[in-house]
């Protein structure tokens, strides 16, 4: 079995603790916000975090990745990227609409039609961008909870959830349903 690359190097799926987290953090700026406090909370308690982060966001200075509070240590947190795999879907394209905006009668077609196709289909399109790695960190111990952070990723976490049947897919750290 191969590790998988994160942003802070390799993760190996037998390398995580017994309790870890998995986080989908979602499309949105405020899934990236949920997913950036329920990471925090998540390595002050002493768990592994795998966060799947489709937002990236980065410091328009530098053009580094933003930092999770400095009050926080980054052991154990392991951040998967995955805007680059999720602009290569249908979903993206139509969303993004790239030559299709060129001619007026194809951009109205594009802005009354095929836009909101690809919003419907975004939910998919971000599992497929992650499937690969969370069949590899199947082979872990399953994680203590599965984190949605906005609706983009709630297709993720059921989807995740069917590997790990007893681990709980909640929307907050909190939340215990």
């Amino acid at each position: 079995m191969t590790p998988i690359e994160t942003y802070n190097g390799y993760l190996h799926p037998t390398s995580l603790s017994d309790t870890w987290v998995l986080i989908f953090g979602g499309v949105t700026r405020e899934g990236n916000r949920r997913a950036r406090r329920a990471t925090a909370v998540a390595l002050a308690s002493g768990n592994d975090v795998v966060w799947f982060d489709g937002f990236e966001e980065t410091d328009p200075d530098t053009g580094n990745r933003v930092p999770l509070d400095s009050a926080v240590s980054d052991e154990g947190l392991f951040i998967l990227g995955f805007v680059e795999r999720e602009a290569q879907t249908l979903s993206a394209k139509l969303r993004l609409g790239g030559r299709l905006r060129s001619s007026s009668l194809a951009r109205k077609l594009w802005y009354a039609v095929l836009r909101r196709v690809g919003l419907v289909l975004r939910p998919r399109a971000c599992w497929k961008a992650v499937r690969d790695d969370v069949r590899v960190l199947a082979a872990a111990s399953a994680p203590a909870s599965i984190l949605y952070c906005d609706d983009y990723s709630i297709t993720s976490a059921w989807r995740a959830g069917r590997l790990w049947e007893s681990t709980p897919i909640v929307a907050s750290l909190g939340d215990t349903r």
